[in-house]
């Protein structure tokens, strides 16, 4: 961030060896150092007072940026001096090359004391030292380095910006509109190509949507390499200058009076129907998903029942077995209980067994009595859906009878 007073003393940065101007430590914080120069009375140390009391949450906001990387060389040294000796804020600010951590601010006094201002300078001033430290593309000394520098102090302290600072209109303005979007300037003090790579960087933020972080760590030799980065595309210079006629033709005024004039017309209007499409989409795969979740409930739930349904008919058709297999047993015998033994025996000599007590057959006809019983309650279970017979509970059958029977005389 130069203007005429700031270049005409860059030449004394002494490289972090030591300050141009006389200067009296105001304050430290972890990675600051702020002092001022005491010919600014009162001003030096309420502007110095300003920096020392946002540095550190300007720093990290700029460290993640820069992906979180940490330049070397710290503290960083902020000179608060009158480099426009008028206080009008003309003088910009300095450090002796991208890498050095003395920064020489102006402040603006007149007519009243602007401490965004300062604070704004020590924001650009601070870019080029993050840029030097990323070491991938952006050049504090280039057009490119010089454009990011200016834009991310100007969204930081937009009430510092002073209107000598605006570079876009001059590059929009031109005759040609030239090319520093593919090429970079090897110089920071063109307002052209810096106006350029201003115009074209709000252009990747606002109009086509990418975040500060994603363009600065989308670092290249160029803002077509930064651009093809970002979207994978290229032709980010025809891409750019194509869209800008349309709002403003070359040859005609445009008449801008800041950097930004972004948001335009048709691009934002497509960049807003791809992020609708982008949710509608979800949207839908959402609710497909919840569909497919209901049919996979709905045919767990379907199988569930097929499979209870099935072991009730299974058991219902073991416990018609059961019932027959009893049937053909006791049907022999269900006059028992109304006839004596020797007519039971008479009829059912096959049935008798071995010579014995007549009585084993009445224990038999008590046995039977329970088994059908048991019938009766086996068809209620099966009725109600819970048919079983449970070990403890199955009647003896055949010769398990008789030999009950006989162990219980």
């Amino acid at each position: 961030m130069t203007e005429k007073v700031a270049q005409s003393r860059a030449s004394l940065g002494g490289g972090g060896v030591g300050f141009d101007f006389p200067a009296t430590l105001r304050g430290s914080t972890a990675n600051f150092q702020v002092y001022y120069d005491p010919s600014l009375g009162a001003n030096g140390t309420a502007a110095a007072d300003a920096v020392l009391a946002t540095c550190e949450a300007d720093f990290a906001t700029l460290k993640s940026y820069f992906g979180g990387i940490t330049p070397p060389g710290l503290p960083i040294q902020v000179v608060v001096a009158p480099l426009d000796s008028t206080g009008n804020g003309g003088g910009g600010a300095y450090h002796a090359n991208c890498a050095s951590v003395i920064l020489n601010c102006d402040v603006k006094t007149v007519p009243a004391l602007n401490t965004d201002y300062t604070r704004l300078l020590v924001i650009a001033e601070e870019v080029e030292v993050f840029e030097a430290a990323q070491g991938t593309g952006w050049n504090c000394g280039g057009s490119n380095g010089e454009g990011l520098s200016r834009v991310l102090a100007e969204i930081m302290y937009p009430n510092g910006i002073l209107s000598w600072m605006y570079s876009a209109p001059t590059w929009l303005d031109s005759a040609t509109r030239p090319d520093f979007v593919g090429t970079t300037d090897p110089t920071d003090r063109n307002y052209t190509s810096t106006g350029c790579a201003v115009l074209f960087l709000y252009y990747l933020h606002v109009q086509r949507g990418y975040s500060w972080a994603q363009i600065v760590q989308a670092s290249g030799t160029t803002l077509e390499q930064t651009y093809q980065t970002l979207t994978g595309a290229t032709g980010a210079y025809s891409t750019f200058t194509s869209f800008l006629q349309t709002f403003y033709p070359i040859g005609t005024p445009s008449g801008l009076t800041k950097d930004d004039p972004f948001p335009l017309g048709k691009v934002i209007k497509e960049h807003k129907d791809i992020k609708e499409k982008e949710k509608d989409f979800k949207e839908f795969k959402e609710h497909k998903e919840i569909k497919d979740k209901d049919k996979d409930i709905k045919e767990i739930k379907e199988h569930k029942e097929i499979k209870e349904h099935k072991d009730i008919k299974e058991k219902e058709k073991e416990h018609k077995e059961i019932k027959e297999f009893l049937k053909e047993h006791i049907k022999d015998h269900k006059e028992i209980p109304e006839k004596g033994p020797k007519e039971v025996k008479e009829k059912d000599k096959d049935a008798e067994g071995p010579p014995g007590n007549p009585n084993e057959f009445v224990v038999g006809a008590d046995i039977i009595r329970r088994l059908s019983d048991r019938i009766d309650n086996l068809e209620k279970q099966v009725a109600s859906g819970r048919a079983f017979i449970r070990p403890e509970e199955r009647p003896d059958v055949g010769q398990n009878v008789i030999k009950k029977g006989k162990k219980e005389k």
